[in-house]
């Protein structure tokens, strides 16, 4: 089965755990015999990522780094760059002649990129669904209609955002067929359908990791601790859906109210400034600074020996997350884990068993949590055995063998 993949990101030029969905899938594909093909956008192209012979950085996205330069090209190149994009693609049908399409992200390229699979590859495109891109407004009118972030660009944005929103309130985007979808949570097939976004043939298709290097830094032993300081963690992007506030306010809580002093939290990822500046500010207001260390954004290869070094996972996000990778590495990893119930996520932990669950932005909860679990050595131990059965069922070489299994029907239907 040869399967072409298309996604708006891959790494090394990515945004988050979406696309190295993409490249883990698509690896495993090849080891199972599979000829595999990756089309993707231009972004960043120009920095020679090294990619191997199978990923072609061809595409155009919608709309590259929001700036007043790249939406003039709204009124001057928007059209013949989605016509550059379906010609490419045709031609990489034309040329590798795919048995099937996986679409993959799709945030920020124009929906004629998606329909011209359709189009050209009738019945056999699928979608792997682990954000919300299908119903996500044009790019270029989240460009528009947001406010001026520079004073020198404000009066001509604002002039040229008149013209711009009167001509995408008269088009109509492509209607995609939408024949056959994958989810990678049941919160996410019920969502889509929720906002109206209905496939013809839905596959539940659980989100994954691939556990090995996170295993494999669990066997190589680590500082893991029965008393004394004990590490905390949190990964992810900081921003606020993420919670990393309610953390902060939760490690407060843990020191005034419980008295527990005995532990030291690291905060790896990076974020906007404005953001950075809010934690910061509020760890110093509060006197959390000697617990606190923020470490900013690392290579993702360092991301195994992190957890290892770690007694407790936290994960805080507000926002109703497609999945949840981190709180699997964490799994994996053998670390205790406290956990936001929050859309996919809530799929993965089930409190008392492989986590201590909590209710988003409820520090009070996250704060008691997170003191039995500092003081009671057993029960970390409990969540630390069951997380890491719980973590082997989201196995990346299990979701791919059953992506493989629902595009071979394609070809059978």
């Amino acid at each position: 089965m040869r399967v072409l993949f298309i996604s708006n990101f891959f790494p090394p030029l990515h945004r988050g755990g979406y696309e190295e969905w993409c490249q883990e899938i698509a690896l495993r594909f090849l080891d199972a015999g599979h000829p595999v093909r990756v089309l993707t956008s231009r972004y960043q192209a120009d920095q020679n990522p090294n990619d191997p012979p199978y990923v072609y950085r061809q595409l155009n996205l919608e709309m590259e780094i929001a700036s007043l330069s790249n939406g003039l090209k709204f009124f001057t190149h928007r059209k013949k760059r989605i016509r550059q994009s379906i010609k490419t693609l045709e031609n990489h049908i034309s040329e590798f002649n795919p048995d099937a399409i996986l679409c993959w992200g799709m945030w920020n390229f124009p929906f004629e990129i998606p329909a011209a699979a359709e189009h050209l590859l009738p019945g056999k495109v699928g979608y792997y669904l682990g954000d919300y891109w299908p119903t996500l407004p044009p790019q270029f009118k989240n460009y528009w209609e947001a406010e001026p972030s520079g004073s020198l660009t404000a009066l001509p944005k604002k002039i040229l955002a008149i013209p711009a929103t009167m001509i995408l309130n008269r088009e109509t985007r492509p209607e995609l067929k939408l024949e056959h979808g994958f989810f990678c949570s049941q919160y996410m097939l019920q969502e889509m359908k929720a906002q109206g976004v209905n496939f013809s043939n839905s596959h539940l298709v659980y989100g994954a990791i691939d556990t090995r290097p996170y295993a494999q830094s669990l066997a190589n032993g680590g500082p893991k601790r029965a008393e004394g300081t004990l590490q905390l963690l949190s990964v992810g992007r900081l921003i606020d859906d993420k919670g990393h506030l309610t953390i902060l306010k939760a490690l407060k809580i843990l020191v005034d109210r419980y008295g527990c002093e005995h532990f030291h939290l690291k905060v790896v990822g990076d974020g906007p400034p404005e953001y950075l500046a809010l934690l910061h500010s509020y760890s110093a207001q509060e006197n959390l600074d000697k617990f606190v260390t923020f470490a900013g954004s690392v290579p993702k290869s360092d991301i195994p020996q992190i957890f290892n070094e770690s007694d407790i996972f936290v994960f805080a996000s507000k926002w109703p997350e497609p999945f949840g990778r981190v709180i699997v590495e964490a799994m994996a990893s053998g670390v205790a884990v406290v956990a936001a119930e929050v859309g996919g996520a809530a799929e993965i932990v089930e409190n008392e068993y492989n986590a201590l669950t909590f209710n988003a932005d409820d520090a009070h909860t996250l704060a008691s949590h997170l003191n039995t679990l500092i003081g009671d050595a057993a029960i970390r131990q409990t969540l630390i055995e069951n997380g890491y059965t719980s973590a082997q069922k989201f196995d990346v070489d299990r979701m791919a063998a059953e992506l493989i299994t629902a595009l071979l029907s394609l070809q059978i239907d």
